[in-house]
């Protein structure tokens, strides 16, 4: 098979860098380390490396014993050559709440005035979404130099496993070129390769911090609520929720709780948060719950403004899904039944309900209004749908239709 690059370099050495490369050294690519910390390159080159990570340090010394790995200030670009190049440099938090990414345009820029061949970047870094194009955009104009996000996922103590043996490599690209590359360069790695877009890409790497960081303040929260009640035994109270069944297993069942729709319903959520919302006010502390009410609200009234702009009254509107979620026949303050009552109000006149586990209830609720229900889905050249929850049924029957006539609150398809 032709070769699709030449080499592999990889800007800035810290903790990302060091685990970048040696990853990669570590599959018999040759590595070229690039950083400007003269006293860091040192260090390297003799085999030490300035913060603890044992699988780091023992695969340092080996890399360099195989003569895998060099380290430098600069790159030796040459003509005709290819070189696959990882930014790794930091992106602190300026004083306005915005990311620094001096260091990332110093690298750009480098680049840009120096390369020879051709450039493949791929972007570690952190930074927001649309990061990738502006840099595109306002810095590279040469049709040689492409840019990919690549975001990491790696955690201090654990970065060695997380690179190996990853549960996933996201890989965001606006060209076709740099997929078929990137399924090369990561070939011998683990983990799921996810290929999407440069600004999904960026997104999801701050999705995935921002709900850590969710995760330690809604546990926080509620330490801080159990503190002032005083009679609230905290280490027990998490040891118990870390026993729930539904964290464990790959992929675990909690998995389906965090993904978007059209917000939490059913008998239990909907009462349980305005109850300790309430019971929390007490003690000044009900703001989270709160804002996890609003949030419910808001992407539901999103939801209901997006088909309301996409439909018309007299249109047949087909919904599919209205138990409260799926596999169970329980519409009690179904998000999808308060959305089919909304569209009543507004004068919708055609409109069908399918759900196949919540049929006879659909039939008993709605038996005075002039709604069809039916227990399966049917084509219409005409009909727009709208999938209320991932009932597989549904989705296998949606994927056979034209996009402009689904509406998908559930971001399944």
């Amino acid at each position: 098979m032709k070769k699709l690059f030449d080499e592999i370099c990889v800007f800035g050495l810290g903790f990302v860098g060091l685990t970048t490369a040696l990853s990669f050294t570590n599959k018999k690519y040759k590595v070229c380390g690039i950083d400007q910390n003269k006293s860091l390159i040192k260090s390297l080159k003799n085999g030490k490396i300035p913060f603890n990570e044992p699988y780091l340090k023992n695969n340092l010394k080996k890399s360099l014993k195989n003569n895998l790995f060099t380290i430098s200030n600069e790159i030796h670009f040459k003509k005709n050559k290819r070189y696959i190049i990882f930014i790794c440099v930091g992106t602190p938090v300026d004083k306005k709440s915005q990311y620094n990414l001096k260091s990332i345009f110093k690298v750009v820029n480098y680049i840009k005035k120096n390369a020879k061949g051709v450039c493949y970047i791929y972007l570690k870094s952190t930074v927001l979404p649309g990061t990738a194009r502006l840099i595109k955009t306002d810095k590279l104009t040469s049709k040689k130099i492409y840019i990919c996000s690549n975001p990491e996922f790696l955690r201090e103590g654990k970065p060695w496993i997380d690179f190996n043996q990853a549960d996933k490599i996201v890989i965001g690209s606006d060209d076709l070129k740099l997929i078929k590359i990137s399924k090369e360069l990561y070939k011998k790695f683990k983990g799921e390769k996810i290929f999407v877009n440069t600004v999904t890409a960026e997104f999801i790497k701050q999705l995935s911090n921002a709900m850590l960081s969710s995760m330690i303040s809604f546990s926080n929260n509620f330490a801080l609520l159990a503190e002032k009640h005083k009679n609230i035994d905290i280490k027990k109270s998490f040891n118990a929720i870390q026993l729930d069944k539904r964290f464990f297993g790959s992929p675990s069942e909690i998995s389906s709780y965090i993904f978007p729709g059209i917000g939490f319903g059913g008998y239990c959520l909907p009462k349980d948060i305005e109850a300790i919302s309430k019971f929390a006010k007490k003690y000044r502390q009900h703001n989270f719950f709160q804002n996890i009410i609003k949030i419910n609200s808001d992407i539901f009234k999103m939801h209901l403004q997006k088909i309301l702009n996409n439909t018309k009254k007299n249109q047949t509107i087909f919904i599919m899904g209205l138990s409260f979620k799926e596999k169970t026949d329980d519409i009690r303050h179904s998000k999808t039944i308060k959305l089919t009552d909304e569209l009543l109000k507004r004068k919708y006149n055609k409109i069908v309900l399918c759900d196949r586990y919540a049929h006879k209830k659909l039939l008993e609720h709605y038996k005075s209004n002039k709604i069809k229900v039916v227990k399966k889905p049917y084509f219409g050249k005409d009909i727009i749908y709208i999938l209320g929850h991932r009932d597989k049924l549904f989705i296998n029957f949606l994927k056979k239709l034209p996009k402009k006539q689904i509406i998908d609150t559930r971001y399944s398809l």
